[in-house]
């Protein structure tokens, strides 16, 4: 498995960060379920006042914008870090590119 590739030669933290990503929305998903079942139980509830009904989901969609934006914020700074593992892989493409062709010319200027 690439976790115990000791040689380093695979990068293993793009996976980490599709399963973070997940978690990530997975999370998200059990806060916005949590907030509107919250919601649906408190208004319901004999004790709450009109005030205590109309201010509980206003502070819940505020909390659920910022969360949201939290998330949005999460997955940028996810990409940026995949974007430098893929710039890291391409850097390795070209030196053994560029170092295949140089012992190809090398050979052949032996051969002449």
């Amino acid at each position: 498995w690439d976790l115990f590739d000791l040689q380093l030669d695979r990068y293993v933290t793009p996976m980490i960060l599709r399963v973070l990503w997940v978690f990530v929305l997975v999370l998200f998903a059990a806060q916005t379920l949590a907030f509107t079942l919250g919601y649906v139980i408190f208004l319901f509830s004999p004790g709450a006042t009109w005030r205590e009904k109309t201010l509980f989901p206003i502070g819940a969609i505020f909390f659920t914008v910022f969360l949201a934006f939290g998330v949005l914020i999460c997955r940028v700074v996810l990409e940026t870090i995949v974007v430098f593992f893929n710039m890291a892989a391409s850097l390795k493409e070209l030196n053994e590119r560029e170092a295949y062709d140089l012992n190809r010319n090398h050979a052949e200027k032996s051969h002449s």
